[in-house]
């Protein structure tokens, strides 16, 4: 029979809460590792045993069981060849005090043989009596997702670099509100500035504009700040070796969150080689129209001389005409007549051909003889076709009308080359000159002329 109990109370308040406390915090940990799929690896350092979660294994495809036992080694055989050294850098930063952390972004190897981007951090959480590292705790975080779209971002701005460096394009960054101006390297060269001597600012940019396009250049570059526009402009620059260069600049504006221009973003390059060539161009336009002018003045000055003698010589014939002459005299005469008409219609050519170059030429519309002018212009050629033995024939069966309106120069012009030629490419044979009018309409008749021979044309 118990008469006597002996014992205490001792107030353990404490440790319940303390415990209590830890299990929350445990478990608030186990949250966050699940929700965030964080990967766990405990480094035993010197044997290098190392305890990895299920998260570390699944991240590269694969479950524990299939990586058990594991070490240090089974890290280092999926780690990346390429990024071995640069964990490794890290991790004695960090063992030798350097930085506060290990962290690093690796590859490792998943399971169906890609490269997987993690995010590898760690900390020493035990060292021996000597300070050396003794135990370490860290964590892989898959990052495999955001650093693909990283390198995508790398990847096309390094394509955009070698793309404006290969154009001579410089890139330029305007701080609206501090005033900063940056500038990349092909800035620099178009500018013909060393960036050691670039001050960094607004006034880099306009002390380097040339002093007739300074206003105007600043002017654009207000008005595209002002009203939140493109600024898009040329402008002449002077070098500190004094050279002049033509620039072609645009640009956009970057808003801050309350719809303000912060900043400008815009690109600068050379244009001066177009520019020379078209102010050569419109120099030589100018030359050229010039040396037209000074034509014309020629053939029409030596036309006009050259017509007065003729006028008169025709006019003498003319008188020569209304004198007693035979048969033969007759004849001869009225061949130096047409052929002094002809050479006053090749002196009119010319100045047709003036015409023609200032789009001035009109066809006359006057009434004329026009079995006597085809008559005529073959007579003067009758000659020339009876010294090459050749006959020259004149068909008017078809031309039913004598006097019609037109532009007999040209006609003769036109049959003249064509006879001309005709004679001239023919050694034997014939060449045969037709005429004949068709009604075109109620008002207008049409003209066709052909000729004809049997030379090899």
């Amino acid at each position: 029979q118990c008469l006597r109990v002996f014992g205490s109370f001792q107030d353990i308040t404490d440790r319940v809460l303390a415990r209590d406390n830890l299990t929350d915090t445990n478990q608030r940990l186990q949250f966050v590792l699940q929700s965030t799929s964080v990967g766990i690896w405990d480094w035993d350092v010197d044997s290098g045993k190392t305890i990895f979660n299920d998260r570390w294994a699944t991240m590269i495809g694969y479950t524990l069981d299939e990586l058990a036992p594991t070490s240090v080694d089974t890290w280092m055989n999926l780690l990346h060849p390429d990024d071995l050294a640069k964990a490794e850098k890290q991790l004695q930063r960090h063992w030798q005090g350097e930085a506060e952390h290990y962290s690093c972004e690796t590859r490792m190897k998943h399971k169906n043989g890609e490269w997987v981007w993690v995010l590898d951090t760690g900390k020493i959480v035990e060292r021996h009596v000597d300070g050396s590292p003794k135990r370490m705790i860290g964590t892989h975080l898959d990052i495999h997702q955001s650093k693909q779209a990283e390198l995508e971002i790398q990847d096309k701005n390094e394509r955009m670099a070698l793309a404006a460096d290969s154009a001579g394009i410089g890139i330029w960054d305007y701080n609206v509100q501090t005033q900063a101006l940056t500038w990349d390297t092909w800035m620099f060269k178009l500018y013909g500035v060393d960036d050691d001597q670039f001050i960094g600012a607004y006034e880099a940019w306009e002390n380097g504009l040339h002093p007739d396009d300074k206003a105007d250049a600043v002017a654009a570059l207000t008005h595209a700040l002002e009203t939140n526009s493109k600024f898009d402009t040329e402008f002449r620059i002077i070098t500190p070796a004094g050279e002049t260069r033509y620039i072609k600049a645009s640009a956009i504006n970057k808003l801050d969150g309350n719809g303000h221009v912060s900043n400008m973003i815009g690109v600068n390059y050379d244009i001066t080689e177009r520019v020379e060539n078209e102010l050569a161009l419109t120099k030589a336009k100018v030359n050229a129209e010039a040396a037209m002018i000074a034509k014309d003045e020629f053939l029409a000055s030596m036309s006009h001389e050259i017509r007065t003698p003729m006028n008169g010589v025709i006019g003498m014939l003319e008188l020569m005409q209304d004198s007693p002459l035979n048969d033969e005299q007759t004849h001869r005469l009225t061949i130096a007549k047409n052929s002094a008409n002809s050479l006053l219609n090749l002196i009119n050519d010319i100045l047709d051909f003036s015409k023609i170059e200032a789009d001035k030429l009109e066809l006359e519309q006057i009434q004329f003889d026009l079995h006597l002018l085809l008559s005529e212009l073959v007579e003067l050629f009758a000659t020339r076709a009876e010294q090459k033995q050749l006959e020259l024939i004149l068909d008017t069966v078809n031309l039913n009308e004598h006097f019609v309106i037109g532009d007999p120069g040209r006609i003769r012009q036109i049959l003249s080359n064509l006879i001309g030629n005709a004679i001239k490419f023919t050694h034997q044979g014939e060449v045969i000159v037709s005429a004949a009018l068709q009604d075109d309409n109620e008002h207008y008749w049409r003209l066709t002329l052909a000729v004809k021979d049997t030379g090899i044309g």
